[in-house]
């Protein structure tokens, strides 16, 4: 059937019965669609429903309306714009409470209509007003709107959640025009990165589909930012997430995946998220990754499901440990840290070269650096580690790291009989 847009108004749910659009309404329509083409499909939706019978709300014409469709839309009066709200709020005809949520997004502004087109988003019992509320936030270009739409995108009805994953995509893409920046710019990518702390809200939705929503939006910006965001979800608990999250970072320059699971397992506050980085970090070997996963092992404090995810990942690098560079640094290098990390790259290496070095290092005046090379023998499973370390177990300057020594033993011991 071919909706005839100039039809009259149903009179069910409106007394009046004035025809319907209007040209200011038909014009929001087009200029509506086509200042967000991500919404086009439920604009098409809306209009049909609306040219089934819709009440005017009795809005000034704008000028020159009917001849100019592409003309800029003319800035709602302080009447106007309390009629609209009026309507939105407490119309009891959906159809009239839909024409209200459009025309607000396309003439409103986000400082004087962000809360009541918020409002219907949340709280409007029928679907279409809902939809309609969302693409409408999604048009004012309001970022404070990525919110309740993330919120919508767990709606029970299909329409609200697409209506609002449209939004989404409008707010955080940048305008298709002439004069927008260039995607290489500081301006773009600054602009795009200011969506950023909205979408990481998501995290705190009970929804999974908001969840994804903030994923998919993550994935689809460019900037270094965004995609630290993104890594943030490899901790998700839904399954769904974390591989949509997985799926992206393959889609990505190596160099840009290896330099935000490095960031992420340094500054994760999430030890779900730097175990997931530390997992996946084995796809990705280099020093960069080694030096960030061998942080993990010496971090003090860390989650053991991030040591073992790191160790796990270190020992699937082994080929990648340059064992002359780490014999210099335990052997030359002044800094304990330094020197520690190498100890244990040794001790995941293996080897004679390897157990040579680090039985030598037993003798080491500091105390760290002789707890951490008795972790790193109990690595090796060689039987001359385990000799030097029950030489030493009893003495009374490894009283502190006694314990080490007897669980490094154990190691040893349980690999000589899984062999």
């Amino acid at each position: 059937m071919i909706i005839n847009p100039n039809r009259s108004s149903c009179s069910r749910g409106s007394a009046d019965s004035s025809s319907w659009p209007t040209a200011a309404s038909r014009k929001a329509l087009l200029a509506f669609s086509q200042g967000s083409r991500s919404l086009r499909r439920g604009i098409l939706f809306l209009a049909a429903v609306l040219a089934l019978g819709l009440p005017g709300v009795g809005l000034a014409e704008p000028e020159g309306a009917e001849d100019s469709r592409t003309a800029a839309p003319t800035e709602l009066s302080a009447e106007d714009r309390a009629k609209l709200h009026r309507l939105l709020s407490g119309g009891r005809a959906y159809r009239a409470r839909v024409q209200a949520a459009i025309m607000l997004g396309h003439r409103g502004t986000a400082n004087e209509d962000f809360h009541v087109l918020r409002q219907a988003l949340r709280y409007d019992s029928h679907y279409t007003v809902r939809g309609a509320a969302a693409m409408a936030i999604g048009n004012l270009g309001v970022l404070a709107g990525i919110e309740p739409l993330l919120m919508a995108c767990g709606d029970h009805h299909a329409f609200v959640r697409r209506a609002a994953r449209d939004a989404i995509d409008s707010l955080t893409k940048p305008a298709d025009t002439e004069d927008a920046p260039a995607e290489d710019s500081e301006e773009f990518v600054s602009g795009a990165d200011r969506a950023v702390p909205y979408l990481l809200l998501a995290r705190e939705r009970e929804s999974p589909l908001a969840r994804m929503a903030a994923v998919e939006a993550l994935s689809r910006m460019e900037s270094r930012q965004a995609k630290t965001a993104l890594a943030e979800f490899l901790g998700d608990s839904d399954e769904g997430v974390r591989n949509a999250v997985r799926r992206s970072l393959t889609s990505w320059e190596h160099s840009d995946v290896v330099q935000v699971l490095a960031a992420t397992l340094s500054r994760s506050p999430s030890f779900l998220v730097r175990a997931a980085a530390a997992d996946i970090a084995k796809d990705y070997p280099g020093s960069v990754l080694i030096d960030a996963l061998v942080d993990r092992l010496i971090a003090p404090l860390e989650e053991p499901r991030v040591q073992v995810a790191a160790h796990e990942s270190l020992e699937s690098m082994r080929e990648h440990l340059e064992i002359d560079e780490l014999i210099k640094r335990v052997r030359g290098v002044p800094d304990v840290d330094t020197r520690i990390r190498a100890i244990l790259l040794l001790g995941i290496h293996g080897g004679d070269r390897a157990v040579d070095v680090l039985l030598d290092t037993l003798s080491d005046p500091n105390t760290r650096v002789r707890y951490f090379t008795v972790v790193a023998l109990g690595q090796t499973e060689d039987s001359r580690a385990a000799t030097a370390l029950v030489r030493i177990q009893d003495h009374p300057d490894n009283a502190r790291i006694r314990g080490a020594i007897t669980r490094a033993l154990d190691d040893i011991s349980r690999a000589a009989s899984d062999d």
